[in-house]
């Protein structure tokens, strides 16, 4: 991630909140968009996982790892002259969380990968138009979003849902706790599958599908900054930003878009960590006509512009989990041997599937498959192969983003899975036949996203060319020629295998 020292930051400076699935940070950014060296705080946490399928977190709890982070960089800073204009935020997109008249949590903050409402998801697209609402919200009916959510909620804890007065994102939890605010911004609406996304408002026909009243809902905020300000505790506990214009959270994925300078069609941003999404902004100012390819969510990064995107729920975690099961170090021999292995050598078929699966297939009951194993197969192939899988996906996904992107595009890659494997970069960019501009692997997208979002909606900048460039001199990765047809073949037997054991989003039983 590009530094400055303090002493040469261009100021006013912007406080960047970083609310992820495993950690909490915050740092400082200048008015080019440069993290201020020695800033950043940063604190992991794990969330409660259970066997039935549940991931969430408690807000309380989150909130405070949240401040806590905010109490170091404030301390780093203390005895500067230093000016923070604004504080941006970038949070976990698809989140929900329930409150009470009090404003006292009635849930948990459930996480998109919280499944255990597949089953209301099943039966929500067996009774309703699911083309229709697609289109409308930009997002399918999923145990990722909000309507399936609400739906077992009512029914799995009837209780608390009833007692429930507002339901919310867990970034907009986190505003009210320090401002008083309620609202959110039209990002972070955009992930529930409850906003009109052309329109930019909330959408009736998919209230009454989830079974709530609009009044239950926070008010879209616009783009611009909306003078909310710290209340009088936190005031008093952060004077540097007692001034500070505090910004709705923006979704992690519209942040990670912002954070590489993906803005408009030209630019594809390709994240890969614990799970992975490829992504393109264009131009689509609220109530304008916007036409959703099929295979595409379509998000909004804020009021003028639109994300289409496809995202897979095992990125990373792939990689992680095979090393874990075969016991191998991520520098290790048997790492550096996968590397050297000829593209599908191995000739395994891996369907990723670990925590089932997003784009294109949407199937929260598709589990994983290694096909091909024979006596010689090894961990070196395994490792090799599960790398492979993965970008597979990735070469899918493109299909339906190449409809949406520029001619003449550039594909830019971000998190940490990918930028710290040059063998997968490599693999990558072959499965996509495209050249990758790697970011270096410091770089924190979502937290500069976080930062550049508040320097142009607080108008601390008028333009983005005002901004660095993250990408300006990073690596570019180009696709070997020889290896582009393997992988074409490859992804033909994934694709095959994959509709083969899981027609139209059911599981593999064995039959």
């Amino acid at each position: 991630m590009s530094s400055i020292a303090l002493a040469r930051a261009e100021q006013p400076l912007v406080l960047a909140l970083d609310i992820g699935t495993s950690s909490a940070r915050a740092l400082l950014f200048d008015r080019r968009g440069r993290v201020v060296a020695n800033s950043e705080s940063q604190t992991a946490y794990d969330l409660t996982a259970t066997p039935e399928g549940g991931a969430y977190v408690d807000a309380d709890f989150l909130t405070e790892l949240t401040a806590s982070c905010i109490d170091h960089v404030m301390e780093s800073v203390a005895d500067s002259e230093v000016s923070i204009v604004a504080v941006g935020t970038s949070c976990f997109w698809h989140s929900l969380m329930g409150l009470d008249a009090d404003w006292i949590p009635t849930t948990p903050v459930l996480l998109w990968a919280d499944t255990r409402s597949g089953d209301a998801a099943t039966e929500l697209r067996s009774t309703i138009d699911t083309d229709s609402l697609r289109n409308q919200t930009g997002c399918v009916i999923h145990s990722s979003y909000w309507p399936a959510k609400l739906r077992w909620l009512k029914t799995s804890d009837p209780g608390n849902f009833a007692r429930t007065t507002r339901w919310c994102s867990f970034s907009d939890y986190f505003l009210w706790r320090m401002t008083g605010a309620d609202c959110t911004s039209v990002s972070m609406a955009s992930g529930t599958g409850l906003l009109d996304v052309r329109q930019g408002n909330w959408s009736l026909p998919a209230l009454e599908i989830a079974g709530i009243s609009l009044d239950l809902l926070p008010v879209i905020g616009p783009d611009e900054g909306q003078n909310i300000c710290l209340d009088g505790q936190f005031g008093k506990r952060w004077p540097l930003l007692s001034d500070a214009c505090w910004l709705p959270g923006f979704g992690d994925g519209a942040c990670a878009n912002a954070g590489t300078n993906a803005f408009d069609s030209n630019r594809i941003a390709l994240s890969l960590g614990t799970s992975g999404a490829m992504r393109v902004a264009v131009d689509a100012p609220s109530g304008s006509d916007l036409e959703i390819p099929a295979d595409l969510w379509a998000y909004r990064l804020d009021h003028k512009r639109v994300v289409f995107g496809a995202a897979i729920s095992n990125g990373g975690k792939v990689l992680a989990w095979l090393n874990d099961l075969l016991s191998v170090d991520f520098d290790s021999e048997t790492m550096e041997l996968a590397g050297e292995l000829e593209p599908d050598s191995h000739k395994l078929t891996i369907l990723p599937f670990l925590a089932g699966e997003r784009s294109p297939i949407w199937n929260d009951h598709a589990t994983a498959v290694i096909a091909g194993l024979t006596l010689s197969t090894g961990k070196v192939e395994l490792v090799r192969a599960g790398m492979e899988s993965v970008a597979l996906r990735f070469a899918r996904l493109y299909v339906g983003l190449q409809r949406v992107a520029a001619a003449e595009h550039e594909i830019v890659a971000n998190g940490a899975a990918l930028l710290k494997s040059i063998v997968w970069q490599q693999i990558s960019a072959d499965a996509l036949n495209h050249p990758i501009v790697a970011l270096p692997p410091e770089e924190e997208s979502s937290a500069r996203g976080a930062a550049v979002l508040a320097l142009l909606h607080t108008g601390t900048v008028g333009h983005i060319s005002e901004i660095e460039d993250p990408a300006f001199g990073a690596p570019r990765i180009e696709p070997i020629e020889t290896n582009i047809e393997a992988y074409r073949s490859a992804l033909t037997r994934q694709t095959r295998l994959e509709r083969l054991l899981f027609v139209a989003g059911s599981s593999w039983d064995g039959s």
